[in-house]
């Protein structure tokens, strides 16, 4: 629950329709922080008919290196550990929903946009992502540790 408080850092506004936008970046090493909606720039979700899982695009203000040098540093690891929670509510109580993603940053990269010194995330669903992982690694399959051959193989490996 946001606090009255600080109930404006968490809105922002889509048309004529205003929600919460809620930012969460934490990593396997410990290291998180909660963004407020003044530090996104640039938010896109993909929903592509053709990929049951969501990716999408997230650009984060970072002057001066605020994010890993700020009262609670965060340090992005690069290695599939860093996670995103993002949850989308609207305002008016009429109207109500609630969209919550779970979503492993794929890429990280400084940018410059707006005239500002900012970090791009690529991510996608967490769902996805751990299903490439366990049952698509493109190491294992060149490794093949049953002694069938493998399609990677040359083809005088294949004709043995």
């Amino acid at each position: 629950m946001i606090p009255n408080n600080k109930i404006d850092l968490f809105k922002a506004t889509y048309g004529e329709k205003s929600y919460f936008l809620s930012i969460a970046l934490y990593n396997s090493e410990s290291d998180s922080t909660i963004l407020t909606r003044q530090s996104v720039k640039f938010l896109e979700l993909v929903d592509n008919i053709l990929n049951p899982f969501h990716t999408g695009t997230i650009i984060i203000a970072n002057n001066f290196n605020a994010l890993e040098t700020g009262p609670v540093a965060y340090t992005f690891l690069g290695n599939g550990r860093d996670y995103m929670t993002l949850t989308i509510t609207t305002e008016n109580t009429d109207d109500d929903f609630t969209l919550t993603f779970n979503m492993i940053v794929t890429e990280c990269v400084d940018v410059k946009y707006q005239s500002a010194l900012c970090k791009q995330l690529n991510f996608c669903e967490e769902r996805q992502y751990v299903l490439n992982e366990k049952y698509c690694d493109i190491l294992e399959i060149k490794k093949n540790t049953t002694g069938a051959s493998s399609y990677l193989d040359t083809n005088a490996g294949n004709a043995q």
